[in-house]
């Protein structure tokens, strides 16, 4: 995986976006003859819960957005109310 990490980081610099800080830096411990290993991060579960459940929830609002929208809403026995003009 070292191999992979160096291969990414060289494309990133190419690119000129670095999208992962600690991995030019686990990279450049190596190249210093250092050990590095991964280690996950603690709170990452919890962060990925976290944007997971806020995904769900912006997704839920544009259902609920598209449902309302458009010529009428649908009522709850599924025919459409036309705003305004007194048909259902």
């Amino acid at each position: 995986m070292v191999l992979h990490s160096t291969l990414v980081e060289s494309y990133e610099k190419k690119e000129g976006k670095i999208r992962c800080p600690q991995r030019v830096e686990n990279n450049e411990k190596r190249r210093r003859g250092m050990f590095v290993k991964y280690r996950e991060n603690k709170n990452y579960k919890a962060a990925q819960q976290s944007r997971k459940q806020q995904q769900k929830q912006a997704r839920e609002q544009r259902e609920i957005a598209q449902n309302t929208d458009g010529a009428g809403a649908m009522n709850a026995a599924g025919s459409r109310i036309m705003a305004g003009n007194g048909i259902d």
